[in-house]
Protein backbone atom coordinates (compact mmCIF):
# COMPACT_ATOMS: atom_id res chain seq x y z
CA UNK A 1 0.00 0.00 0.00
CA UNK A 2 1.46 3.15 -1.09
CA UNK A 3 2.32 5.96 1.58
CA UNK A 4 -0.09 9.10 1.26
CA UNK A 5 1.16 12.23 -0.48
CA UNK A 6 0.88 14.97 2.35
CA UNK A 7 0.88 18.48 1.73
CA UNK A 8 0.29 21.81 3.95
CA UNK A 9 -1.44 24.59 1.46
CA UNK A 10 -2.64 28.21 2.32
CA UNK A 11 -6.26 27.75 1.82
CA UNK A 12 -5.72 30.17 -0.89
CA UNK A 13 -4.22 27.89 -3.08
CA UNK A 14 -7.14 24.83 -2.97
CA UNK A 15 -9.81 24.23 -4.99
CA UNK A 16 -13.63 25.38 -3.65
CA UNK A 17 -14.25 21.28 -2.74
CA UNK A 18 -10.79 21.43 -0.35
CA UNK A 19 -11.71 24.77 0.96
CA UNK A 20 -15.26 23.32 2.37
CA UNK A 21 -13.20 20.60 3.66
CA UNK A 22 -11.14 22.67 5.17
CA UNK A 23 -13.87 24.24 7.11
CA UNK A 24 -15.48 21.49 7.67
CA UNK A 25 -12.69 20.19 9.72
CA UNK A 26 -12.31 23.61 11.49
CA UNK A 27 -15.73 23.62 12.67
CA UNK A 28 -15.85 19.69 13.90
CA UNK A 29 -12.68 20.77 15.90
CA UNK A 30 -14.29 23.86 17.31
CA UNK A 31 -17.85 23.04 17.39
CA UNK A 32 -17.37 22.87 21.27
CA UNK A 33 -17.31 26.37 21.36
CA UNK A 34 -19.04 27.97 18.33
CA UNK A 35 -22.25 25.85 19.48
CA UNK A 36 -21.85 29.24 21.95
CA UNK A 37 -22.74 30.45 18.32
CA UNK A 38 -24.90 27.83 16.31
CA UNK A 39 -25.66 24.77 16.56
CA UNK A 40 -26.17 24.85 12.59
CA UNK A 41 -23.27 23.49 11.13
CA UNK A 42 -24.61 24.34 7.80
CA UNK A 43 -24.66 28.17 8.92
CA UNK A 44 -21.41 28.15 10.61
CA UNK A 45 -19.72 26.50 7.75
CA UNK A 46 -21.56 28.99 5.49
CA UNK A 47 -20.25 32.09 7.85
CA UNK A 48 -16.76 30.87 8.17
CA UNK A 49 -15.65 29.80 4.74
CA UNK A 50 -16.16 33.13 3.88
CA UNK A 51 -14.89 34.91 6.65
CA UNK A 52 -10.82 33.48 6.86
CA UNK A 53 -8.04 35.18 5.26
CA UNK A 54 -6.72 32.76 3.38
CA UNK A 55 -3.47 33.66 3.75
CA UNK A 56 -3.59 33.36 7.21
CA UNK A 57 -5.09 29.80 6.93
CA UNK A 58 -3.74 26.68 6.15
CA UNK A 59 -4.71 22.91 5.44
CA UNK A 60 -3.24 20.09 5.96
CA UNK A 61 -4.22 17.32 2.97
CA UNK A 62 -3.51 13.99 2.09
CA UNK A 63 -4.12 12.76 -0.91
CA UNK A 64 -6.15 16.25 -1.99
CA UNK A 65 -8.28 15.71 0.88
CA UNK A 66 -7.94 18.18 3.80
CA UNK A 67 -7.75 16.91 7.22
CA UNK A 68 -6.26 19.56 9.47
CA UNK A 69 -6.63 23.08 9.47
CA UNK A 70 -4.41 25.89 11.25
CA UNK A 71 -4.61 29.43 11.65
CA UNK A 72 -2.50 32.23 12.64
CA UNK A 73 -2.50 35.53 13.86
CA UNK A 74 0.89 37.99 13.90
CA UNK A 75 1.16 41.40 15.57
CA UNK A 76 -1.45 42.52 13.43
CA UNK A 77 -4.25 41.05 12.76
CA UNK A 78 -5.92 37.41 13.22
CA UNK A 79 -6.92 35.31 10.57
CA UNK A 80 -10.83 35.68 10.81
CA UNK A 81 -12.52 38.87 9.75
CA UNK A 82 -16.36 38.21 9.91
CA UNK A 83 -18.52 39.64 7.46
CA UNK A 84 -21.15 40.94 8.96
CA UNK A 85 -24.15 41.56 6.57
CA UNK A 86 -23.39 37.49 6.10
CA UNK A 87 -23.68 36.77 9.53
CA UNK A 88 -26.27 38.61 10.42
CA UNK A 89 -28.05 36.81 7.52
CA UNK A 90 -27.34 33.96 8.79
CA UNK A 91 -27.99 34.51 12.47
CA UNK A 92 -31.30 36.52 12.04
CA UNK A 93 -31.61 40.29 12.21
CA UNK A 94 -32.23 40.52 16.07
CA UNK A 95 -30.01 37.89 17.49
CA UNK A 96 -27.26 38.62 14.79
CA UNK A 97 -27.49 42.63 16.00
CA UNK A 98 -26.83 41.75 19.68
CA UNK A 99 -24.39 38.97 19.18
CA UNK A 100 -22.29 40.23 16.11
CA UNK A 101 -19.69 42.03 18.25
CA UNK A 102 -18.61 40.63 21.03
CA UNK A 103 -17.96 37.27 18.61
CA UNK A 104 -16.19 39.85 16.45
CA UNK A 105 -13.88 40.99 19.33
CA UNK A 106 -13.68 37.62 20.34
CA UNK A 107 -12.63 36.55 16.69
CA UNK A 108 -10.27 39.69 15.70
CA UNK A 109 -8.51 41.36 18.82
CA UNK A 110 -5.65 41.70 17.69
CA UNK A 111 -3.37 39.14 20.03
CA UNK A 112 -0.54 41.15 22.11
CA UNK A 113 2.53 39.38 20.17
CA UNK A 114 5.84 40.90 19.28
CA UNK A 115 6.67 42.17 15.77
CA UNK A 116 7.90 38.56 13.74
CA UNK A 117 6.45 36.43 16.34
CA UNK A 118 3.19 34.18 15.54
CA UNK A 119 -0.09 32.90 17.28
CA UNK A 120 -1.50 29.72 16.79
CA UNK A 121 -5.07 30.92 16.52
CA UNK A 122 -6.67 27.41 15.50
CA UNK A 123 -5.05 24.05 15.26
CA UNK A 124 -7.14 21.00 14.45
CA UNK A 125 -7.59 17.50 12.47
CA UNK A 126 -10.10 15.86 11.58
CA UNK A 127 -10.75 13.23 14.11
CA UNK A 128 -9.87 9.89 12.60
CA UNK A 129 -7.13 11.82 12.00
CA UNK A 130 -5.65 12.56 14.97
CA UNK A 131 -3.10 11.76 17.68
CA UNK A 132 -1.22 10.28 13.66
CA UNK A 133 1.64 13.25 14.14
CA UNK A 134 -0.07 15.84 11.91
CA UNK A 135 -0.12 18.27 14.77
CA UNK A 136 3.68 18.33 15.07
CA UNK A 137 4.00 18.57 11.21
CA UNK A 138 1.89 21.66 11.46
CA UNK A 139 4.10 23.10 14.24
CA UNK A 140 7.44 22.27 12.36
CA UNK A 141 5.69 23.83 9.09
CA UNK A 142 5.55 27.26 11.54
CA UNK A 143 9.10 26.82 13.21
CA UNK A 144 10.88 25.54 10.12
CA UNK A 145 9.42 26.26 7.28
CA UNK A 146 7.53 29.49 7.84
CA UNK A 147 10.98 30.23 10.40
CA UNK A 148 8.69 31.58 13.31
CA UNK A 149 11.41 31.55 16.52
CA UNK A 150 8.63 32.34 18.93
CA UNK A 151 5.26 30.91 18.84
CA UNK A 152 2.06 31.62 21.31
CA UNK A 153 -0.84 29.85 21.26
CA UNK A 154 -3.77 28.91 24.61
CA UNK A 155 -5.58 26.25 25.60
CA UNK A 156 -8.14 24.88 28.27
CA UNK A 157 -6.53 23.66 31.31
CA UNK A 158 -9.59 20.70 30.93
CA UNK A 159 -7.53 19.87 27.79
CA UNK A 160 -4.57 17.98 29.34
CA UNK A 161 -3.86 16.16 25.83
CA UNK A 162 -2.75 19.27 24.07
CA UNK A 163 -0.96 20.70 26.87
CA UNK A 164 0.90 17.15 27.11
CA UNK A 165 1.66 17.40 23.57
CA UNK A 166 2.77 21.38 23.63
CA UNK A 167 4.94 20.49 26.48
CA UNK A 168 6.59 17.44 24.88
CA UNK A 169 7.01 19.81 21.47
CA UNK A 170 8.89 22.28 23.94
CA UNK A 171 6.39 24.90 24.93
CA UNK A 172 6.29 26.30 28.62
CA UNK A 173 3.22 27.83 30.21
CA UNK A 174 4.16 31.43 30.63
CA UNK A 175 0.48 32.54 32.15
CA UNK A 176 -2.51 31.68 33.33
CA UNK A 177 -5.74 33.29 33.30
CA UNK A 178 -8.51 32.18 35.55
CA UNK A 179 -11.98 32.40 35.00
CA UNK A 180 -15.62 31.59 37.11
CA UNK A 181 -17.40 31.29 33.51
CA UNK A 182 -15.24 29.06 31.74
CA UNK A 183 -14.81 26.55 35.05
CA UNK A 184 -18.93 26.49 35.21
CA UNK A 185 -18.53 25.63 31.16
CA UNK A 186 -16.19 22.86 32.26
CA UNK A 187 -13.05 24.06 30.38
CA UNK A 188 -11.13 25.07 33.47
CA UNK A 189 -8.55 27.77 33.44
CA UNK A 190 -7.19 29.59 29.99
CA UNK A 191 -3.47 28.73 29.71
CA UNK A 192 -0.91 30.79 27.58
CA UNK A 193 1.92 29.09 26.24
CA UNK A 194 5.14 29.73 24.36
CA UNK A 195 8.06 28.49 22.23
CA UNK A 196 11.12 29.75 21.44
CA UNK A 197 13.28 28.00 19.66
CA UNK A 198 16.25 28.26 17.11
CA UNK A 199 14.99 28.33 13.61
CA UNK A 200 18.04 28.61 11.60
Amino acid sequence: MNEPVCEIKKLSALNDVQLSQAVDVFIEGFYFTLVNVSKDKAKLHIIFKHSFDHDMTYAYLQDDIVVGFIGLADDKKRPTRLDKELYIQQMGRLYGKLTYSSLKTSFEAVKEIGQGEIFVDYITTRSDQRSKGIGKQFLDFIHLTLGYKKIHLETYSKNTGAISFYERYGFKIIKVKKSLAMKLAGFGDMLFLQFEGNAD
